[in-house]
């Protein structure tokens, strides 16, 4: 007789799952995944310590053929929150993943939104190069903290105010950026440093100009 994963099947019996939207990172390619369980994640001395650590979920989702989670990945969970997979580990009876995930977005405070442009450049019509302000992506979750606050370095007088800033997404790092706020206010990004692990964000170093 076929012996099934009693764990799993116990699970099925007394609650049905979700169904999730799992994203790959860095590609377009998502997929739907139907009877995913999400299970508290266990505090330890070493995670207790970090307060991002509160933002940990657990969870276990079906095998598929050919499909193999990795770090960076997101889950899209039924009420449309974004989890980004820290760790993928295959649970015995080698039919459930176990998936160590984080809301980033809690886990970083993310409370505004803003709108990431790009400058796309061209040539006039008598060919001399020009660029236009296009929107790369809106309603990006961030944390804005302003770091310093100087006059500018020119003969007008105005007020140069710097802030450092952490993104959900990474913009691209190849073109001139700039930041719109809800209220229409524009900050020139100065650097942006992508995240290099999956528990990170992107770190973005912006101006306002009065």
């Amino acid at each position: 007789m076929q012996q099934g994963n009693f764990g799993a099947d116990l699970w099925e019996i007394l609650d049905g799952g979700e169904t999730i939207i799992y994203r790959r990172a860095g590609t377009a390619e998502e997929r739907r995944i139907e009877g995913a369980f999400r299970r508290p994640a266990k505090a330890s001395a070493s995670t207790s310590a970090d307060p991002r650590c509160a933002a940990d979920l657990f969870w276990h989702v079906p095998t598929q053929p050919g499909w193999y989670p990795s770090p960076g990945d997101h889950i899209i969970s039924s009420e449309g929150r974004r989890w980004t997979v820290l760790k993928a580990e295959l649970l015995a009876g080698q039919n459930r993943w176990r998936l160590t995930t984080r809301d980033l977005a809690a886990a970083y405070g993310l409370r505004r939104h803003l709108t990431v442009e790009t400058l796309l450049p061209y040539k006039r019509p008598d060919g001399t190069p020009a660029g236009r302000w296009q929107v790369w992506k809106s309603g990006i979750r961030a944390a804005v903290q302003r770091w310093e606050a100087h006059p500018a370095k020119n003969h007008r007088p105005s007020y140069e105010r710097r802030y450092r800033i952490v993104l959900e997404e990474c913009p691209p790092t190849d073109t001139r950026l700039r930041l719109r706020t809800p209220s229409g206010k524009i900050l020139t990004v100065l650097s942006v440093q992508p995240p290099s692990r999956a528990d990170e964000l992107t770190a973005v170093e912006a101006v306002e100009l009065d």
